[in-house]
């Protein structure tokens, strides 16, 4: 990988999984399947941030983290992996939070205990594929249990995602997602 390409992907966000789509319909022929798949996906992505501006008020974005417990062997503290820069920190921006490590894309490398037991969380973000036969809700107690001085461990305030943490078409259910969790009132009809 170039440096170019390195600097490109860490800057990715969801805005370039758009860009990705159409490549991948222009590549297989079906732009305008690719384009609508991109038009509702934006306009998910508006109506979430639309409700949580039509709800904001002074207090400051929820502190959310990310992280992918099925890859501990990321960290050699045997710490769940902890995603932050890039896509991450913007679909949790899009979500109406502020990524708790933001900017760091080396942070799963060189994530102290210390750190992560010091980390202000609000929301806790859980990535899984289910590959160990764990919930995300098996693996949210798993760290609240750990980590109690977590606000989100004292709240109990979760959810799981995955596809839509990274770069593809499942943004907008990821961003739904996170947002209903974290700004309930935002979204109750």
């Amino acid at each position: 990988m170039t440096d170019q390409e390195q600097e490109q992907y860490l800057k990715a966000g969801v805005e370039d999984s758009a860009q990705y789509l159409k490549l991948l319909g222009k590549i297989f022929r079906v732009e305008d399947r690719a384009e609508d798949l991109v038009t509702q996906m934006n306009q998910r992505i508006a109506a979430v941030e639309e409700k949580l501006a039509a709800t904001s008020s002074s207090t400051s974005p929820k502190k959310m983290l990310i992280v992918f417990p099925e890859m501990a062997a990321m960290n050699a503290q045997g710490l769940p992996a902890v995603m932050s820069g890039g896509i991450y920190d913007n679909v949790i921006e899009k979500a109406g939070g502020s990524p708790t490590f933001a900017g760091n894309p080396d942070i799963t490398m060189t994530l102290s205990p210390e750190q992560l037991a010091s980390a202000d969380v609000d929301v806790l973000i859980i990535g899984t594929t289910g590959a160990q036969g764990t919930t995300a809700e098996e693996e949210a107690q798993k760290l609240f249990e750990a980590y109690p001085q977590w606000k989100a461990s004292r709240t109990h305030t979760f959810v799981g995602a995955s596809d839509g943490l990274y770069l593809g078409p499942a943004h907008a259910d990821a961003i739904e997602k996170i947002a209903k969790v974290a700004y309930p009132e935002a979204f109750s009809e």
